[in-house]
């Protein structure tokens, strides 16, 4: 397994999402490239990407318990809970950054889905009584 970081988050995916979810110190590893990698590859942009990772990262810390050696005491349970507040703020952030796409945007867009046999077709379309036409039983179902 392996792990990287350049530093520079505008130069490759991998970089923004360790970025984002705070995986930049080399001393501190929490996830391995190929784990990035794999959630990139699934998500649809690396804010999705960070997203996931910070809910894998908040699974993987709910699993610890809290341990206490005298006045040495480690917590993960607030390390699981930052890594879920980390994971509801990268939705919130991905989600935003959605660009919306109507179908129906453009007049050539939508006489390109209605002549697409792969797309359903609305089975009530608007003057689809005019001049006189008529339904075949295809369409109507």
């Amino acid at each position: 397994m392996s792990w990287s970081y350049t530093g520079d988050p505008s130069a490759r995916d991998l970089d923004m999402v360790r970025f984002l979810i705070g995986d930049t110190d080399q001393n501190d590893i929490q996830l391995e490239d190929e784990t990035i990698n794999g959630l990139l590859a699934v998500s649809s942009g690396t804010a999705f990407a960070a997203f996931r990772c910070a809910n894998a990262l908040a699974a993987k810390y709910a699993r610890l318990v809290n341990k206490s050696i005298g006045d040495l005491s480690i917590s993960y349970g607030q390390r699981a809970d930052a890594y879920r507040k980390l994971a509801k703020q990268l939705q919130v952030e991905a989600s935003a950054s959605l660009d919306a796409y109507s179908s129906a945007l453009y007049i050539a867009d939508k006489q390109a889905n209605e002549a697409d046999p792969s797309i359903v077709q609305p089975p009530i379309r608007r003057g689809m009584h005019d001049y006189g036409t008529s339904v075949t039983e295809e369409e109507a179902e």
